[in-house]
């Protein structure tokens, strides 16, 4: 697996941020994956930070958790 290294981006800690507000909204990953339309596994690698995601996609995930991208992608 290549680690995504788009200018350096931490693509770990937008994952891990993800990881906890779908834990925190009461999303399971299988439950998430299938509300954005992609699948489980892809929602794994973005969770662990081992794949970059689509600002579409991002965009998805922030109105399904209801949180600003802000707040996934610096914190």
């Amino acid at each position: 697996i290549q680690k995504n290294q788009d200018h350096d981006f931490d693509y770990s800690i937008l994952g891990n941020n993800i990881r906890k507000q779908r834990i925190k909204k009461g999303f399971t990953q299988e439950k998430l994956a299938e509300r954005l339309e992609i699948s489980e596994r892809y929602i794994a690698r973005i969770e662990r930070g081992e794949s970059g995601l689509k600002i579409s996609t991002l965009v998805k995930i922030c109105k399904l958790l209801n949180i600003e991208a802000d707040k996934l992608l610096f914190e």
